[in-house]
């Protein structure tokens, strides 16, 4: 640069009478820039913060009558990975009292809203009705940390 060709070293007193401030100068002499300091190390990263974990669902664990063509959202206590969330989201039906079985439940699309942590469960078709609904989550979700989810599962009994 032009302005750097010439370096002075003034040594003295900081004075300051707002709005002014000045040196009161004891030294003055030409000398050539300092070099820099080394950086310092980078500093040690963090340990990953507590395992998230489901803090709100609706419909709620346990609900009963819930709308056979509900959309399902699960809210969780940290900022999840989104790639995390691939094949980790299982949908299934459980036996009804008679032993007998609903059949599949209907394919899940899940989608992942990074501004409320939360995912959106949507179905294919409306679910069977009067029929257990269990929604399993694996231990491949992670926050964006990497903190691993513990498995855990949330289940609901559809209406009419």
């Amino acid at each position: 640069r032009r302005d750097t060709r010439e370096w002075v070293r003034v040594t003295g007193v900081v004075r300051h009478e707002p709005p002014v401030v000045w040196v009161e100068g004891k030294t003055i002499d030409l000398t050539r820039p300092e070099a820099d300091a080394p950086p310092a190390e980078a500093p040690a990263p963090m340990p990953p913060g507590p395992a998230p974990e489901i803090v709100f669902s609706a419909p709620l664990d346990g609900e009963t009558a819930v709308s056979p063509d509900v959309v399902l959202r699960v809210q969780f206590s940290r900022d999840i990975a989104p790639d995390s969330l691939k094949d980790q989201v299982a949908v299934a039906y459980g036996l009804r009292a008679d032993g007998s079985s609903p059949g599949a439940a209907p394919a899940a699309h899940v989608t992942y809203r990074a501004s409320n942590r939360s995912i959106e469960i949507r179905f294919a078709e409306p679910l069977a009705p009067f029929t257990t609904v269990i929604v399993a989550f694996g231990n491949g979700i992670t926050a964006t940390d990497g903190a691993v989810m513990q498995p855990s599962r949330i289940s609901f009994e559809t209406g009419r």
